[in-house]
């Protein structure tokens, strides 16, 4: 369910040519990451427990990979501003691939 949240993400804002928002796109992407994969944890926790019991569970989940989410948001940041013109140029070249530019 991350992948096509950010698929779809991705694809409202498609239009959209400013590095900057997409490197603050990606960056929010991979600082939220943890927080989106806790939530199979919350229900797992809550079949297994109770409602609070998942609770406890998503959340101890998602503060433990707090420092590798922040480590995520910083190089996506980067690799966007570093990539985002040379793969954008490449796919506007090519045939039926357009970003609208």
């Amino acid at each position: 369910y991350t992948w096509p949240l950010l698929v779809l993400i991705t694809w409202i804002f498609r239009r959209q040519q400013s590095v900057w928002f997409w490197c603050i796109l990606s960056s929010v992407f991979g600082l939220s990451f943890g927080a989106l994969c806790s939530l199979p944890y919350i229900v797992i926790g809550a079949v297994d427990g109770g409602f609070f019991n998942g609770l406890y569970a998503g959340f101890t989940w998602w503060v433990a990979g707090i420092p590798w989410d922040m480590v995520h948001g910083t190089a996506n940041f980067i690799l966007m501003f570093v990539l985002y013109r040379p793969i954008r140029n490449i796919m506007n070249k090519l045939p039926n691939i357009r970003t609208f530019s």
